[in-house]
């Protein structure tokens, strides 16, 4: 569960105070934080204690050899605290080029945030609390510094003002981001090594015409084409075949455990030695040590396990080399779906940016730069039809789970009346017969415990329903993830708690009387910012401790290496990596960030707690991004893009609430104001949309020429490289960011970059954020961000960012192939033994099943318990460092 039963209780405690009419005093507001303070400190002090002994956990992109040399987050030490020392000293920019591009972006997002959270406390505070103060209302305690304690009509004036001020900052800010994130976009594609990756110069089309030829469709550029089929069939058989190797290993384990024991078992009670494998009860051969089981449960035929393994891998290779062999590729099972590598990056991009086919649904939709592993094969050969059908159901599906969410919530919430069902309902009246305890139990730990469970489901259910729906990659599921759930996010954890009612309540009044949504927000608003007062701080505590410790990851890691069999299972273990999935990350972010908007001008002391919350988040996850988690998914900034679309809701939604709050005490002048200010910023959404979005969508043309332009010289840039290393060589020590910074924007000088002498830093919203040359930021300026020099310092070290690919003619013609058709018979990974066992089933396993077998880096000690070196990975037989597509 994503969201622990600690967050669960939390929250379930800090909703009764947003119900509540009281005021809230700061002794109220200690009195939620101090506990959890208190939890999340011990969590924090027990993942110090531990994070050197679980390496493979805690500081996996340290140690771990899956990850390229490289890409390793530097460690001075591997014990004490000299990993804060690091942790320190690197910048974000290391995540960009070590981690990936999502990462970082996921890192500034936060820091957007917070510059959001501290800007608005700036503004607001000294001009809103004094006027809050004196708004002649009869608030009490915290209450007076919140607008409901406003009853002056002209101290409405204030807030308008303040507010137009504010929101048009975030405005601006969102847009100075998307300028950003285009340019660090084009910057980040264009690099040679990213503009020679194979999945660079792959677009996937799908609904092809039929009887269309790839060379008519989109020209001479064409280097090379995969058509997809239908593999439901031919994947059966291959996941069915890896399976029985798998269980192969475990049988054949097993048996060697059984020899060995018995062996040794033989020698201690003085019997022969042993040395042959045919000898007695020691025999692999003899039947009380070979592992059987049923051909069906319980009343199925008994079976010897390896012989019917090993006798039905042949057959299965049988049927998979026969559908391989005859597959009719041209016949009627030819599939709608086509991957078309072209000649360069920018050829791709031309046939991804043009219009190929007067039929509207022809070659849509298309997608570039995906890599094989990120594919739904299983969703590329679905008729056109059937897909929308299946995206229209599966909208219904999610606006379902949305707005009736308060159905389950609601069986919940009666469990923690348990005690007064029963007094009423005679068939419930058994529970008074229960202990005190155990009913406290029940009232006390179920309701939160059940709703953390089903809550935490959501996003993986609306992720299934997304590939379910038939998007035929992980990116376009990832992002449709975001969007329902942002919706969640949105109408369950902010409308439903503001206005205290179910979402169905919500829709329905808003769908009857439109016109009263800003009274709506007004009246609901001020009563429930007593519950936002102790929520961001409260989720950043617990997000910080527990995304630290990540106890059921562990205990899960614990749990499975003690139970792990055979060396395979033990190796998974080691080498699991988590990753992050930005889709059900963004949105909760997203909404908190939403919120802090929309309280802004209504209760600015939500501002300063969102300002330590988010930080906190910053803090957790940069630890995370620099040390523990991996790149599963390449978005390329899709996620970020559309959180900062997102972020506008509380925009609008704040202007709303202002507009409802001026009219309720009669201000006309303010109310007319923001409105006024409301209808400007449709306008200027729209505009900012209109030019923004395509530069979003695609890479220029230009760009892609100029970058090709440059890349093809390599031999010359690569010189000109050296040449300025040695260069920064003989430069005057700086002090660290400097240091980095200056020389990184001397070199592009030096390269024909930017002509002024800006250092770099100025891009980050923390540091001279009104310089006048970077307000728009240009690709040419956040190119250093990337390319790293070849400085001694942590943060400039190579990557494999700067590691040009290289591949086979086997890896490139395999590439986009279904996998069912190129998947190999796993090799078979036994441990070696004493006694010889291990050899003799290399031999019968190759005789028996041509199965290719291996005993290296594993071994069955004395006892017959598997000993294998976790301190060097490479030395298994199955170790490989994925290749970058």
């Amino acid at each position: 569960m994503s969201q622990s039963l600690f967050d669960a209780a939390r929250d379930r405690a800090v909703r009764v105070m947003a119900r509540s009419s009281e005021p809230v005093g700061f002794d109220t507001i200690a009195g939620a934080i101090i506990p959890a303070a208190v939890i999340a400190s011990a969590y924090i002090i027990a993942f110090l204690a531990i994070r050197g002994k679980y390496r493979s956990q805690y500081a996996p992109r340290t140690y771990s050899q899956i990850i390229p040399e490289k890409d390793h987050t530097p460690s001075t030490s591997a014990s004490g605290a000299k990993w804060f020392q690091d942790y320190r000293r690197l910048d974000d920019k290391f995540v960009l080029r070590h981690h990936s591009l999502d990462a970082f972006l996921f890192l500034r997002f936060f820091r957007m945030l917070i510059l959001i959270a501290a800007v608005g406390c700036a503004l607001t505070w000294p001009i809103l609390f004094p006027l809050n103060a004196t708004g002649g209302g009869t608030g009490q305690q915290l209450d007076v510094l919140a607008f409901g304690n406003v009853t002056k009509a002209k101290h409405c004036w204030g807030h308008a003002i303040v507010a137009i001020i504010f929101l048009s900052f975030v405005m601006l800010l969102v847009n100075r981001e998307r300028i950003f994130l285009i340019n660090l976009q084009q910057a980040y594609i264009t690099t040679k090594p990213n503009a020679l990756r194979l999945s660079s110069r792959v677009v996937l089309f799908l609904s092809t015409p039929k009887g269309e030829s790839v060379e008519r469709l989109f020209g001479d550029n064409v280097k090379q084409s995969w058509q997809v089929h239908f593999m439901d069939d031919l994947k059966k058989l291959v996941d069915e075949r890896s399976q029985k190797v798998y269980d192969l290993e475990s049988a054949e384990l097993t048996l060697a455990q059984n020899v060995v024991k018995q062996r040794q078992k033989n020698n201690r009670d003085g019997a022969a030695n042993g040395s042959s494998l045919e000898r007695g009860d020691a025999s692999v051969d003899h039947p009380h040590n070979r592992p059987t089981h049923r051909s069906l449960p319980l009343v199925g035929e008994k079976l010897d396990s390896i012989d019917h393994i090993l006798s039905t891998i042949p057959e299965l290779n049988k049927q998979i080399t026969d559908i391989r062999e005859k597959y009719d590729w041209n016949g009627e099972r030819q599939a709608s779906a086509i991957f078309v590598e072209f000649k360069s990056q920018l050829h791709a991009h031309q046939a991804y940016q043009q219009i190929h086919h007067h039929d509207p649904l022809a070659l849509q939709p298309r997608f570039i730069g995906i890599p094989p592993s990120n594919i739904k094969w299983q969703n590329l050969s679905m008729n056109p039809a059937v897909r929308v059908s299946k995206s229209f159901t599966a909208i219904a599906l999610i606006v379902a789970i949305i707005v009736f969410w308060a159905i389950p919530v609601g069986f919940v919430g009666t469990i923690s009346n348990i005690k007064y069902l029963a007094d009423n309902y005679t068939f419930l009246a058994w529970i008074n017969k229960l202990p005190p305890s155990i009913i406290g139990l029940i009232q006390g730990f179920l309701p939160p415990f059940l709703l953390s469970m089903i809550t935490s489901y959501v996003p993986f259910w609306f992720r299934d329903i997304a590939e379910l729906s038939g998007e035929p990659t992980a990116q376009s599921a990832e992002n449709m993830t975001q969007k329902w759930y942002f919706a969640f996010q949105f109408l369950q954890v902010f409308l439903v708690t503001t206005l205290s009612s179910g979402a169905a309540t919500i829709l329905k009044r808003v769908s009857e009387q439109p016109d009263k949504i800003p009274d709506l927000l007004a009246n609901n608003l001020p009563k429930s910012s007593n519950f936002y007062l102790t929520y961001f701080t409260l989720q950043g505590l617990s997000t910080a401790s527990s995304q630290l410790i990540k106890y059921s990851d562990l205990f899960e890691y614990l749990f499975f290496k003690r139970i792990a069999k055979t060396p395979r299972q033990k190796y998974d273990i080691e080498t699991k990596m988590k990753g992050l999935f930005y889709g059900s990350n963004y949105p909760k972010f997203t909404n908190m960030a939403v919120i802090a908007i929309v309280y802004s001008c209504i209760a600015p002391l939500v501002l300063g707690f969102a300002l330590v919350g988010f930080t906190l988040f910053y803090a957790t996850y940069r630890y995370l991004l620099l040390y523990s988690n991996n790149a599963k998914l390449e978005l390329k900034g899709a996620c970020h893009r559309r959180a900062l679309q997102q972020i506008l809701t509380g925009v609008y939604v704040s202007e709303l609430c202002l507009i409802g709050l001026f009219g309720a005490r009669n201000a006309t002048g303010p109310s007319a104001l923001m409105t006024i200010f409301f209808i400007l910023t449709i306008v200027h959404h729209v505009l900012v949309n209109k030019y923004l979005s395509p530069l979003e969508e695609y890479i220029p043309l230009d760009i892609l020429q100029a970058a090709e332009a440059e890349n093809s010289d390599a031999d010359d840039v690569e010189a000109n490289n050296n040449n300025n290393d040695d260069a920064d060589a003989e430069e005057p020590l700086l002090s660290s960011s400097e240091s980095r910074d200056t020389r990184a924007a001397s070199r592009n000088q030096k390269s024909g970059g930017i002509t002024n002498s800006l250092p770099v830093y100025v891009l980050d919203p923390f540091k001279n954020f009104l310089e006048t040359n970077n307000i728009l930021p240009s690709i040419r300026v956040v190119k250093p961000y990337i390319l790293p020099s070849s400085d001694s310092d942590l943060n400039l070290r190579d990557s494999t960012l700067t590691t040009v690919p290289n591949y086979t003619d086997t890896q490139i013609a395999n590439a986009y192939q279904n996998p069912a058709l190129t998947s190999k018979v796993p090799i078979v990974w036994l441990a070696r033994d004493g006694a010889g066992v291990s050899q003799e089933f290399k031999r019968r396993n190759r005789e028996r099943a041509g199965l290719e077998t291996t005993d290296e880096a594993a071994s069955l000690d004395e006892g017959g318990t598997l000993v294998w070196d976790e301190s060097d990975l490479s030395k298994a037989p199955v170790f490989k460092v994925a290749t970058r597509f």
